[in-house]
């Protein structure tokens, strides 16, 4: 296997987080939280694009990188389902994990924007301006514009098909898994929030969580809240007011 790219913050003594990002997207999107996070050891590597590869990277990273072989997981979008098949495969290397937007479908989407990104759209629009398109729907800060604009200078059509391909056949754990909650932002789909109701209900350990007023991408629209929930739930403390159970 080749190695991981990995972006490293804070004392290798302290507890550890492993951040798995976002499809069409690289470890750079996590900045406000591994700057902010300093209590922890974090870890945010560059996933290979296919699920199934990136879990036993992951596997492989907290091995090797973490000491004790044990780290906490946070991972939003694609980056969820790699976490969430490392729970199905590898539950022991993680202590506890936050999940959020995971959707086996969320592909779909994404299809379609690779077939615009490589069509007559990019006659009229640039990478760049198509990534402002999708910030703006958002609500991203304009502090990490410039992330979303590089990364997505790199989507193709064959990135997004191995995206689709991943998730369209994602599986649950079938066994407990470490404490793990499954949030969904407020303003995402209704399959999103479906799916995160699926995941919470099916399977031993998962907690569910709706969170109010944020979108797919919150720990950027949101970072404070965002960090704020990695505080409490990686302690065990209540969680903050902003996130709700499922009604």
């Amino acid at each position: 296997m080749s190695e991981l790219y990995v972006r490293v913050t804070g004392d290798v003594a302290a507890p550890a987080i492993v951040f798995l990002h976002g499809g069409g997207l690289s470890g750079r999107m996590w900045q406000p939280q591994t700057e902010r996070l300093t209590e922890f050891y974090c870890l945010a590597p560059d996933l290979p694009e296919h699920v199934h590869s990136a879990a036993a990277e992951i596997a492989r990273l907290i091995r090797e990188r973490v000491p004790g072989a044990q780290a906490h997981i946070v991972g939003l979008s694609i980056g969820a389902v790699v976490g969430l098949e490392l729970l199905r495969t590898n539950p022991k290397l993680v202590r506890r994990a936050i999940l959020s937007g995971t959707t086996p479908k969320l592909g779909r989407g994404l299809v379609k924007m690779a077939k615009l990104t490589n069509g007559p759209l990019l006659k009229l629009l640039t990478p760049r301006q198509l990534a402002k398109l999708t910030l703006k729907s958002q609500n991203i800060p304009p502090a990490y514009h410039a992330i979303f604009a590089d990364d997505f200078q790199k989507l193709n059509a064959d990135f997004i098909n191995n995206v689709y391909s991943a998730t369209a056949t994602a599986q649950l754990p079938q066994n407990p898994v470490p404490p793990t909650l499954v949030v969904v932002g407020e303003k995402e789909s209704g399959m999103s929030k479906k799916y995160a109701r699926t995941i919470s209900s099916s399977v031993q350990g998962v907690e569910g969580r709706l969170v109010k007023g944020v979108g797919h991408t919150w720990n950027l629209e949101a970072p404070l809240l965002f960090n704020d929930t990695i505080r409490a739930w990686l302690a065990a403390r209540p969680l903050p007011p902003a996130l709700q159970t499922f009604t």
